[in-house]
């Protein structure tokens, strides 16, 4: 599992960054910084899904909780900032794990060095 947190850290890292490179050339480009959101990127790479998952979220309980949460999380926030959270929550997700792992090894080490001492 952890490899998997891993993984998808480094990944969503590295869309951070091609995302961070493409508004560093626009504002180089063109004298503005406009900041992609969610939305722009998820319009863009499959555009008729967008509207069947804003629908869905109507369809869920209490409709006016998920419409708000959605547009505070696509909508408005930019992409570069939410892809770059997630990949820091996921790395450091995986990291934990890790540490977990390594203890519970230590632990046993140190049980069976024990019945053998």
């Amino acid at each position: 599992m952890r490899n998997v947190l891993n993984v998808l850290g480094w990944l969503f890292l590295l869309v951070a960054l091609v995302i961070g490179g493409r508004e560093l050339l626009e504002f180089l480009d063109h004298g503005r910084h406009p900041m992609a959101t969610v939305q722009d990127l998820w319009v863009h790479v499959a555009p008729g899904s967008f509207s069947a998952v804003q629908s869905g979220f109507r369809a869920l309980p209490f409709p006016t909780f998920w419409d708000g949460l959605f547009r505070a999380l696509v909508v408005a926030m930019p992409a570069l900032v939410m892809f770059s959270v997630l990949a820091v929550v996921l790395l450091l997700a995986a990291r934990l794990g890790r540490m977990e792992d390594t203890a519970a090894i230590r632990r046993a080490r140190r049980r069976r060095s024990s019945r053998l001492g």
